[in-house]
């Protein structure tokens, strides 16, 4: 009794452990089985999840999205046209066309050493053009483009009187002297001054300069223009014959 009592203790326990055993392997291998499913499922979420932030997250567009590109061009283009115009003041708070010193749409003063350059290259002129003595007309010509704004110049009413004396000292040479005694001033517009050159007329200079057998007075408009820091001669009207100045 004893042997069978303990055979059959044996045998059932071993047969209850395995059955243990095998459940556990059976509960193992579905916790297993849950556990990767449990993944493919988490991955599968994740995936999920990816791709609904992509879609949610994508609100740029590609040249590949054809229709999306052309409508987000479309409606910077009208956004584009509602913003108000760039000003063009130097700084934000600044007006349009800043102008801190209120000359932009005025004549401004020649300053005294303007007024002096001026003057002197309406001497100049005055000079060159009616006081040369010689034979040659190039030479002439040469030193008094140099004071001119040529093309301008000879198409002005003044200039008839160049060509006059231009011919006479080819042809048959030429003597005087001329020296400007006053540039009245009577308009300032932007680079350009307007005035009248007052001047006498001679045979020739003595050694200081002044002029010798003073015959005639005249006076004749000048248009003269800036030209960097110095004045030429733009154009002129016609020479007048000033009588008792």
């Amino acid at each position: 009794m004893v042997l069978l009592w303990t055979f059959l203790i044996f045998f059932l326990g071993v047969g209850s452990g395995a059955g243990g055993s095998e459940a556990a392997g059976t509960r193992g291998d579905g916790g297993s089985g849950g556990g990767q499913s449990g993944g493919r499922a988490g991955n599968g979420d994740l995936e999920s999840t990816a791709s609904e932030a992509d879609r949610g997250e994508k609100d740029y567009v590609t040249p590949e999205d054809q229709e999306a590109f052309v409508d987000r061009e479309r409606a910077e283009d009208r956004r584009a046209q509602n913003e108000p115009p760039a000003r063009t003041g130097g700084a934000a708070d600044e007006p349009g066309g800043h102008d801190p010193l209120g000359i932009q749409n005025q004549d401004v003063p020649l300053t005294p050493a303007d007024e002096g350059r001026v003057e002197g290259a309406a001497a100049r002129f005055v000079a060159a053009a009616y006081g040369y003595s010689g034979k040659d007309r190039d030479e002439y010509l040469d030193a008094l483009n140099v004071l001119l704004v040529p093309q301008n110049f000879y198409a002005s009413p003044g200039s008839d009187e160049i060509e006059r004396l231009s011919e006479q000292v080819e042809t048959t040479s030429i003597r005087g002297a001329a020296k400007m005694s006053a540039f009245k001033i009577e308009r300032v517009e932007g680079k350009r001054v307007e005035g009248y050159a007052y001047f006498e007329t001679a045979d020739s200079y003595d050694r200081y300069g002044e002029l010798v057998g003073k015959d005639k007075g005249y006076r004749q408009r000048l248009t003269l223009i800036r030209s960097g820091a110095i004045f030429l001669v733009e154009a002129a009207g016609k020479v007048q014959e000033v009588r008792g100045r």
